[in-house]
């Protein structure tokens, strides 16, 4: 198991929303890994 921890601090909205987006994208991209049961970030 691999867990990364961390936090990014936004100076907007947009910045936010564009992040939310691209942590969605890469979660996507991530569960289609071979062996990857789950990605998730909160």
């Amino acid at each position: 198991m691999v867990i990364v921890t961390g936090s990014i601090k936004f100076e907007s909205v947009e910045e936010l929303e564009n992040a939310n987006q691209a942590l969605v994208d890469r979660a996507v991209r991530s569960r289609e890994d071979a062996g990857c049961i789950d990605s998730v970030f909160s």
